[in-house]
């Protein structure tokens, strides 16, 4: 008998680690922090999901390197989606108090995985909301075809 796993597809499996490790992300700062954002969601897919890839291709890897490249992945995609976007993006909307803005980040480190970090804010009841939506999903759909 063979376990339920071997028999789904590569696309399967890679959404099914991506989607677990959103979950598991924001569940754990809901935890700690009592609140999360849909980035962070992000941010724990695709953390899970580059350690599956990676530990899935050498399964001989020891435990103590695994957990070290788990803690780089993790930290730096942290650094980059928690800090530096949403960090520039709080900070311009206290110095300039937009009605609307984005912030949006192109990083392309050594070894072919880039990233594109996006964050916008609406001041409230300036009719914008529905922008903040719009261009969220534009971002989303935009990478989609990358």
């Amino acid at each position: 008998i063979s376990a339920p796993w071997s028999s789904t597809s590569p696309a399967g499996r890679y959404l099914t680690v991506f989607m677990g490790g959103g979950v598991l992300y924001s569940l754990i700062e809901i935890v700690a922090r009592g609140y999360t954002h849909w980035t962070m969601t992000l941010t724990g897919g695709i953390c899970l999901l580059i350690m599956y890839l990676r530990y899935a291709r050498h399964p001989e890897d020891s435990i103590l390197f695994k957990c070290f490249f788990g803690m780089c992945v993790i930290t730096f995609f942290e650094f980059t989606v928690g800090c530096v976007v949403n960090i520039i993006m709080e900070d311009l909307v206290h110095l300039m108090e937009p009605k609307y803005i984005e912030v949006f980040g192109k990083f392309n480190p050594r070894g072919g995985i880039s990233i594109y970090p996006f964050a916008n804010w609406a001041k409230p009841d300036a009719g914008y909301e529905d922008m903040v939506t719009k261009r969220q999903l534009d971002q989303l759909s935009m990478h989609e075809q990358d």
